[in-house]
């Protein structure tokens, strides 16, 4: 993690904004050991591939939950493009809001812009590495940042919920 001017960057499983980062919480009855698992489960669920979902479930390992999620049959690309940033939304919302000690690590990054410096990720990193130097301008970013996008929703949308939670109990 590098953490830079008003720029939060992240790469790797090591860091707690990353999909790949073990944690547990539950959504819809089912416990995800990380946001990995819990996005490619949702994407075979969305797929109608109850077969991998279940396989998916069953893997402890975030780059096999990756390759399993590769094989989920019916897919379609434009689907899942529509659908995707919600799935990964909900996902990282009950990581951070189930996972007091990730929820305040989501806190401490305040108005930084996340940035998941992945070089072979153009869709949810930058496409670039956390040690080029032109990864501080946002107009030479190879990619997205959605992964970045979401995780700064996530952290306006659970200070909210806390500023409304102490608000109701001073009134």
């Amino acid at each position: 993690m590098k953490i830079e001017n008003n720029y939060l960057f992240f790469y790797k499983k090591g860091s707690p904004f990353s999909q790949w980062f073990p944690c547990y919480f539950r959504i819809d009855n089912c416990s995800f050991n990380c946001t990995e698992q819990w996005m490619m489960y949702a994407k075979a669920v969305l797929f109608n591939d109850l077969e991998m979902a279940q396989q998916i479930l069953e893997t402890k390992e975030p780059i096999r939950q990756k390759e399993l999620g590769r094989r989920v049959k019916n897919f379609d690309d434009v689907v899942w493009k529509q659908d995707a940033k919600t799935i990964v939304y909900k996902g990282n919302y009950e990581k951070f809001s189930q996972n007091k000690y990730l929820r305040d690590q989501l806190f401490a990054t305040e108005n930084k812009i996340i940035v998941e410096a992945n070089p072979h990720d153009s869709i949810w990193g930058i496409g670039m590495s956390i040690d080029n130097p032109a990864i501080y301008d946002q107009k030479k970013w190879i990619g997205t940042n959605w992964l970045g996008e979401i995780l700064m929703q996530v952290r306006v949308d659970l200070l909210k919920e806390n500023e409304e939670k102490t608000n109701q109990l001073l009134l």
